[in-house]
């Protein structure tokens, strides 16, 4: 049982970054678990699932979620020790080469498994328990400062990100509020860990993906965000459209479109983004312990995944793990490194089931070399919503593995509210992926960042120096 399961009181398990977090944690303890779920339910619980009406599966999906929200009470008891130590308990205590701060991002996920090393997300959420029309965003607005006043001041050295998709975040959004907080200082429990577990002159890697979106701002430690990274802009959120129109008419809505509060302004987007004022901390304690900091940079969520999948193949090269012309395509919360590793597959991380990540991953795929097999793995989210992509497409883009293609927990005309998918993808990923490795060996610093470099040269990343004086 993990250590980190006593902090499950107010930080989601189903959210992006403690998914990335745990499934990191596996990888590093060698753990072979499924993320967020109890290892024993049997796989048919998730075929018994998908039996019930659809409106059944909705009203579960929203209840699970409800679960591991917390109420107005109980905000202000959070405090950041707690949060540094869930952090901290998720992995092994050893030293490590280097440590990873900052965004939140799948692709990056990998990229940590492949250096053997922790990383510290910037920002998690907290979810509040309560009531709202999913399409009323100053009425949330509104509600979201009272619980804000009290994170503020339980949280001083956070910044709340409040955010509000009414599409892709429909059926939750119903019964709690999101709040996702950015860490702006270290604080006195990781600066320890970092020293306590960095090797002397380790590196500090900075997540840095410089994703922004137009947000209302509160004031300086709250903003309001409608929607989040997806097929739908910031503008077309705010100024509405054909097929916006269209969506809130198939979700019963009497709306043509929403009224967003404003006035909007460009800040670091609240799930990926990267605040920089984190960075303050971070040089002075690599200053006086004589650490080394290079930055990671990236436009979007999605831009570090062709280069880490590229990575991954040099890496199993590297260890003598044969080319299997295998790939498998991860969604959101649904990641699998240690797996991944073990069957020699070469994962292809996706921010979302939407169009603009879908075709971000169908550019990459049409530019591999040998398909040979092809494993999918798409979040189910209980919405059809704006890019919405049919099974049909999935299934086309499959018939290019020469080989085999397949579905990983996804089964039948289910999706998107195949809700059975959360118990049987961990199973399904082991039963249909018989090949078995041993974990590659972790590379040298001086490995990654020359691997990392050529990348560079070809996709929309970068590697870089800060330089502390």
């Amino acid at each position: 049982m993990r250590r980190s399961l006593q902090y499950r009181n107010f930080i989601p398990e189903f959210d992006s970054s403690s998914s990335m977090l745990f499934s990191l944690g596996n990888y590093l303890f060698g753990r072979e678990e499924a993320v967020g779920l109890p290892p024993k339910l049997p796989r048919l619980l998730g075929d018994i699932i998908n039996m019930t009406p659809v409106a059944l599966r909705k009203s579960g999906y929203r209840i699970g979620g409800i679960k591991e929200a917390v109420g107005m009470r109980a905000l202000k008891n959070i405090r950041d020790k707690d949060i540094s130590n869930w952090i901290i308990d998720a992995y092994p205590r050893r030293k490590y080469p280097a440590i990873v701060i900052g965004s939140s991002n799948g692709a990056l996920t990998h990229l940590c498994c492949m250096l053997g090393v922790p990383w510290i997300p910037q920002t998690v959420l907290v979810a509040v328990r309560r009531l709202m029309d999913p399409d009323e965003l100053k009425k949330d607005a509104a509600w979201g400062q009272k619980a804000a006043a009290v994170l503020k001041e339980s949280l001083p050295d956070f910044r709340l990100h409040q955010m509000h998709d009414p599409i892709q975040d429909r059926i939750m959004i119903t019964n709690m509020g999101y709040f996702r907080i950015k860490r702006l200082r270290l604080g006195e429990i990781l600066e320890n860990y970092i020293k306590e577990t960095l090797m002397p002159g380790g590196t500090i890697f900075i997540s840095d993906c410089d994703y922004k979106w137009p947000c209302k701002k509160i004031d300086g430690k709250h903003y309001f965000q409608t929607g989040g990274f997806g097929d739908v802009s910031g503008e077309e959120y705010a100024e509405g459209s054909e097929r916006i129109e269209k969506f809130l008419a198939r979700e019963g809505s009497k709306r043509k479109k929403w009224d967003v509060p404003g006035p909007l302004e460009d800040v670091p987007e609240g799930e990926w983004g990267y605040a920089p004022e984190l960075e303050d901390d971070i040089k002075k304690l690599a200053l006086k312990n004589n650490f080394k900091v290079r930055r990671i940079k990236y436009p979007d969520p999605t831009s570090l995944s062709p280069a880490a999948a590229e990575m991954t193949r040099k890496w199993y090269e590297m260890n003598g793990i044969e080319d299997t012309g295998r790939y498998l395509i991860e969604c959101f919360a649904l990641i699998e490194p240690l797996q991944a590793a073990r069957t020699g597959s070469v994962p292809y991380w996706m921010a979302f089931n939407t169009k603009t990540s879908f075709g971000e991953m169908q550019k990459y795929m049409d530019g591999v070399k040998e398909l040979r097999e092809l494993y999918v793995m798409i979040m189910s989210n209980a919405v059809e919503g704006v890019g919405f992509v049919p099974l049909s497409a999935w299934k086309d883009l499959m018939k290019k593995a020469e080989k085999r293609g397949a579905f990983i927990g996804i089964g039948g005309k289910q999706y998107p509210f195949d809700l059975g998918s959360f118990i049987k993808y961990y199973k399904d990923l082991k039963k249909k992926i018989t090949d078995r490795y041993f974990l590659p060996h972790s590379l040298t610093l001086d490995e990654f960042t020359g691997l990392f470099k050529k990348m560079s040269e070809k996709h929309d990343v970068e590697l870089k120096r800060v330089y502390l004086k």
